[in-house]
């Protein structure tokens, strides 16, 4: 007897085009939501190895996708969050269903410069690294299987300068918010 397929559904926006010029305010968890990217202390976040190759990983983004800007983020004990600005950038000449079918993004095709195609990247490179790492012990070669990443991310489309304001004092006020976090686990 054949298991039925699991199917994941989408919690993007359906027929949003996450390739467009914006601003993005994404927060991407880590694996069962350990803490295993740093520690706060005195409202101030302390990043383990893995911490600090996430944060390299972050700020490179504009290296690998020139149309992308970074606003703030924050590397936090088991997630990160972090504005990413799409810039205008000149439309190629093509035809209608060249663009229709564009905005369709399929695994073996990802949409260059889309959200999803740069987390998928982020996420992708900064596991890699952190898995090459000597000095981290949690994820150190021999323990290569054990997943950085929780599946997926969550992502929010900023419509009004006033949003924006307020996601980037959220973002800057992370770490001194920290016990009020809903992605907070006690030491406990």
């Amino acid at each position: 007897m054949l298991t039925p397929i699991h199917h994941r559904r989408s919690i993007r926006l359906p027929g949003y085009d996450y390739s467009q010029p914006g601003e993005y305010f994404i927060t991407i968890c880590t694996y069962q939501h350990q803490p295993t990217l740093g520690e706060i202390t005195h409202s101030e976040i302390a990043l383990f190895p893995s911490g600090l190759i996430v944060r390299k990983c972050w700020l490179k983004i504009p290296n690998h996708f020139q149309d992308v800007e970074l606003g703030a983020f924050a590397v936090m004990p088991n997630h990160i969050h972090g504005i990413l600005h799409i810039t205008d950038f000149p439309e190629p000449q093509t035809d209608q269903f060249t663009i229709e079918k564009q905005n369709c993004e399929k695994f073996s095709k990802p949409i260059p410069r889309s959200i999803p195609t740069i987390v998928r990247s982020f996420k992708s490179a900064s596991a890699k690294y952190i898995h090459q790492d000597q000095n981290n012990s949690r994820y150190s070669k021999e323990a290569n299987s054990f997943p950085v990443w929780q599946r997926n991310y969550y992502e929010h489309i900023i419509e009004t300068e006033k949003e924006y304001l307020a996601i980037e004092a959220y973002i800057e006020n992370n770490s001194t918010n920290w016990n009020k976090d809903k992605l907070w686990i006690s030491k406990n």
